[in-house]
Order: C-alpha cells, then structure tokens, then sequence
C-alpha cells in the first residue's frame, strides 16, 4: 500500500515565502487540514468582492488588532 506524499514542512513554506521577497514578520500560518473550511469560504469572498469588481486586481489584508 502507498501512502500519500507527506506535505511540505513549514519551513519549506517560508522560505518559499521569503524568497519570493515576503518578509518573515508578513508569515501568517493558517494550519493545517483542520482549517480548510475557513479557506474556502476566504474563496468565495475572494471571487465574490472580484466579480464585484470586475477583475481580479484587489488584495485582502489581515489586521492584527491590539489586545484588549
């Protein structure tokens, strides 16, 4: 029986990150499978707020908030 690939680790993710010129402290790590529902939904908002638009040149930017 062949088991499926294992994924790439983290690191190898943010250095693939930091090579492509996204600074370390823009890293933002969603986890794992158990996080995919979020990401779909992030998806449909994409392509959402895009056709809204009438293209595909927009960004969405995550803000960190200050603790309370």
């Amino acid at each position: 029986m062949r088991h499926p690939p294992q994924a790439p680790r983290p690191a190898t993710w943010a250095a693939l990150l930091t090579d492509l010129g996204r600074p370390e402290s823009r890293h933002l790590d969603l986890g794992g499978i158990g996080t995919a529902r979020g990401r779909e939904h992030f998806a449909l908002l994409f392509l959402g707020v895009a056709s809204a638009l009438g293209g595909y040149g927009l960004n969405i930017k995550v803000v960190r908030t200050l603790p309370i």
